[in-house]
């Protein structure tokens, strides 16, 4: 989006909300824009125009501190040490093009704490785009793998050894991919892995990579194959939900749970940014 132009966007779900980790995250000065539990107790400590509001993630010590005194309205607020964060509640609806309609509510904390800058209802646009790492989750584990492909080593040296040489090949390719993507001014989400894979195995088996008095990190052939119209991407991806299914469940109930949500390929999503009502918001559990 040409409004949201942080240093760095780190995007991450629900699971990995903890205080540890979200300290370590901004110590490196990047911006965070995290997904947490919806009930997770939260102190609103300002509410801004938006609908968002600030709020302090901290330790237990100093949480407890913090609840204590949104429960307390004559108490004074305590001197607590933390992350300042920005609180997003949002409700997501999505309708498909038969007129049925999903929805469900989202929790987002960030460091971008200037609604101005960083709209809340932008902020919630954003977080969708988390669901790429699923796709390159899809590139490590099944495109880079090929079909039927299995390690050879038989040592835990030798498995980490080339654990390690398909992570480097991942990390080259998809960096080939992105100078190639800036050199044609076009989203790097259109460049496919697959070719840009299929291309480098083929340079290697012929040579081609090997110039003498050429150091230049520019992979011509690579570009032209990745380039080409007939292997980028649509424009604009249609957008979809396709649920995820628990394929061999424990217990049968949750299949059962989840077979009937079924995929919606045409939809529309908007969302709503809801207000805090009061001083604390969430439940009885951080």
């Amino acid at each position: 989006m040409s409004v949201i132009t942080p240093r760095h966007a780190l995007l991450a779900d629900q699971a990995s909300d903890g205080y540890p980790l979200l300290r370590k995250a901004v110590a490196t000065g990047t911006d965070v824009l995290w997904r947490v539990q919806n009930n997770r107790t939260l102190a609103v400590l300002r509410t801004l125009p938006d609908g968002s509001y600030l709020s302090i993630v901290a330790d237990v010590h100093r949480r407890d501190r913090l609840r204590y005194w949104a429960r307390n309205p004559h108490a004074v607020q305590p001197n607590v040490d933390g992350v300042t964060v920005r609180v997003i509640d949002a409700t997501v609806t999505a309708i498909d093009v038969d007129g049925r309609a999903k929805s469900g509510t989202l929790r987002l904390i960030t460091t971008l704490l200037n609604p101005e800058t960083h709209p809340a209802q932008e902020l919630v646009a954003l977080y969708h785009q988390r669901w790429e790492a699923e796709t390159a989750f899809h590139g490590l584990k099944v495109t880079l793998r090929g079909s039927g492909r299995v390690l050879r080593s038989r040592t835990v040296d030798g498995v980490r050894q080339e654990l390690f040489g398909l992570l480097v090949v991942y990390q080259a390719a998809r960096r080939v991919a992105a100078e190639a993507a800036a050199s044609a001014a076009l989203d790097p989400d259109r460049i496919s892995l697959t070719v840009v894979l299929r291309t480098a195995r083929h340079t290697v088996i012929n040579a081609h990579t090997t110039v003498a008095g050429q150091s230049s990190g520019v992979c011509p052939r690579i570009w032209t194959a990745a380039l080409d119209p007939r292997a980028l991407g649509p424009t604009e991806r249609r957008t979809r939900i396709w649920p995820r299914r628990i394929k061999r469940p424990i217990a049968p109930f949750a299949y059962n749970k989840s077979k009937w949500d079924q995929p919606m390929r045409q939809v529309t999503i908007t969302s709503t940014i809801a207000a805090p009502t009061g001083r604390l918001t969430g439940g009885s559990t951080a």
